[in-house]
């Protein structure tokens, strides 16, 4: 019997005029409701076995060279791999990802395939990423410590997708986020700027480099001593540009060099971000991150080219709510669509109760979002299920 009570709660002239998404006054047109969502007949129905949890914290899409779209998803029940091929909807593949001897790669979270036969994993706490191939054997293990020589701290954030942060990888390159310390609810004003939010990784000279760019401004005063205001984020990247979407801020910032950046507004039409203190202990997170709106994952549409923000919509426990999974689940949301500008060019709310946002991916038929919400009156567990959603103009 799986269950997503398995699976742990862990828990990411100012820019170059040639960048084709910026415009160089960053003047934006102001938002249009002209496209929405509409609700395919389509879905894709993978099977799961007894030992896979229909809910992860890393799936991500790989366009193999032949045309083949393959969807990977970590299962940490086994510390395995799963590759589905979408065209046919059936299992391709398990990775498995050893927990000892000589290839072990210990507390996998987060994964990127380069090919079949060749694939990135991060060690969670090990500040290490290893090369494997299919069989799961290590054939390159990088150590993740900073040697930029500025002093500046280096905490990787595991590129998952759950808060969606995959791995950037341009040639010898791989750009991870980096956290802000643990003393960060000390941090106020400009200060968020000295700490980097994004490191690169040389993996053939084995050197880590923190990247100038440093945080916005969350915040502009000092908070009382563990209080402290959400700093999650995720980070989206099309080709060109690197997107960063944090959770209390209705601008997104786009860079292409880490340098210099540009805001632009995606601010949603049916809610406010929260700006309340977080909550401390365990049991006020869950309930916390099943109430409180805010700004979640951004998607990149190669195939359209346009940009998706997910929303948390605000939402009160009601008695029988477990909090614990409504927020792996969250409840109503909707999908902010902007154009290759950075223009909100529509909003399309969905219902609760039916879908899980976290999980969703873009193909070359539309967005793909998981209806394994465990209130969903057809949730069958032994089935991965996504429901095709295809981006039409009104």
């Amino acid at each position: 019997m799986k269950s997503i009570f398995k699976v742990s709660f862990i828990f990411i002239l100012i820019l170059m005029i040639n960048c084709r998404r910026m415009d160089k006054n960053n003047e934006h047109v102001a938002p249009v409701d002209t496209h929405e969502f509409v609700k395919s007949d389509l879905c894709l129905e993978l099977p799961l076995d007894d030992k896979t949890s229909y809910y992860t914290f890393s799936m991500f899409v790989y366009h193999d060279p032949s045309g083949i779209d393959y969807l990977s998803m970590e299962n940490r029940q086994t510390n395995e791999i799963n590759i589905f091929r979408l065209d046919s909807c059936k299992l391709f593949r398990k990775i498995p990802v050893h927990q000892a001897g000589p290839n072990a790669v210990l507390d996998l979270m987060g994964h990127k395939l380069l090919s079949l036969n060749n694939i990135l994993v991060n060690s969670l706490n090990m500040n290490m990423l290893a090369r494997i191939d299919s069989t799961g054997t290590v054939l390159q293990r990088i150590r993740i410590t900073d040697s930029s020589g500025d002093n500046r701290p280096l905490i990787p954030l595991p590129p998952i997708s759950r808060v969606y942060m995959p791995m950037v990888v341009d040639r010898n390159h791989i750009y991870l986020l980096s956290s802000l310390p643990n003393h960060y609810y000390e941090i106020s004003g400009s200060d968020f700027k000295t700490f980097p939010i994004c490191i690169d990784v040389d993996t053939l000279k084995e050197i880590v480099t923190c990247l100038p760019l440093g945080y916005p401004e969350l915040w502009s005063k000092t908070k009382r001593n563990g209080e402290f205001l959400r700093t999650d984020f995720c980070r989206e990247y099309d080709g060109k540009c690197f997107i960063y979407s944090f959770a209390i801020m209705d601008d997104i910032i786009v860079t292409e060099d880490h340098k210099t950046s540009l805001n632009y507004s995606l601010k949603s039409r049916y809610m406010t971000p929260s700006k309340g203190l977080q909550e401390l202990s365990i049991d006020g997170s869950y309930r916390q991150n099943s109430e409180e709106p805010r700004y979640a994952n951004l998607l990149y549409d190669q195939y359209r080219d346009v940009y998706y923000r997910f929303v948390y919509l605000p939402y009160e426990l009601k008695e029988g709510d477990d909090p614990k999974i409504v927020s792996k689940t969250h409840k109503g949301f909707s999908v902010i669509i902007a154009d290759s500008s950075f223009n909100v060019i529509g909003e399309t709310q969905f219902p609760e109760d039916t879908y899980v946002p976290d999980m969703s991916f873009v193909t070359k038929e539309g967005l793909y979002i998981s209806e394994n919400n465990y209130k969903n009156i057809n949730l069958d567990e032994d089935k991965l299920v996504f429901r095709l959603f295809t981006l039409e103009k009104k």
